[in-house]
């Protein structure tokens, strides 16, 4: 179970999702697993490869030593204390330095060396898929798949999906008819 990890984090992990899965039930859990693997996502695309800042041999005194990433997404989960846990332990395992930091209006980042920003990207999609794999044996632990679990989804969220799902090829069709027209005038 959790051992089959064979670190920390995916042992916190499984035990995150395990906790909110009998809290909130087999639908949040599945639902929450998937907006934290969402988060860790989205996180990865607010690191990118450091700018090199180099002039000649020199490295200018303007280049920035830290970076920092806005955890909103991971704040706005339940339980963010123990998230923040599993990132910090993480980061730490790979030696990573690191802090985090509130801002005055109470919005908190990730601060880490801008020369790590490779490994801090490693981390987190390391995290992203430890995240679904949680969610698979907590599943398993619960008896439910996620066959099961979408077939709990509310109507109402379905219909929603959906229409976005429409909303979006149409919107496509339209660009696509548009250029079709500009690109017939200009022949």
């Amino acid at each position: 179970m959790p051992s089959d990890y064979g670190d920390e984090a995916g042992e916190k992990l499984f035990d995150y999702l395990l906790r909110f899965g009998q809290d909130a039930g087999k639908y949040a859990m599945a639902e929450t697993a998937n907006r934290l693997s969402e988060a860790f996502r989205k996180a990865r695309t607010g690191i990118s490869s450091p700018v090199d800042y180099r002039t000649d041999e020199a490295v200018s005194s303007e280049a920035p030593q830290w970076a920092k990433l806005n955890l909103k997404d991971f704040a706005d989960l339940p339980q963010y204390d123990s998230i923040k846990e599993v990132i910090d332990a993480s980061l730490d395992k790979a030696g990573i330095d690191h802090d985090f930091y509130s801002d005055k209006d109470r919005t908190e980042f990730l601060l880490f060396k801008v020369d790590d920003a490779p490994d801090v990207n490693d981390v987190f999609e390391s995290l992203e898929h430890s995240t679904q794999k949680a969610c698979e044996e907590v599943m398993k632990v619960r008896g439910v798949t996620r066959e099961q679990i979408r077939d709990m989804e509310p109507l109402s969220k379905k219909v929603e999906a959906a229409r976005a799902a429409s909303k979006a090829v149409n919107d496509r069709e339209a660009r696509e008819i548009v250029r079709n027209r500009i690109e017939t005038r200009s022949l």
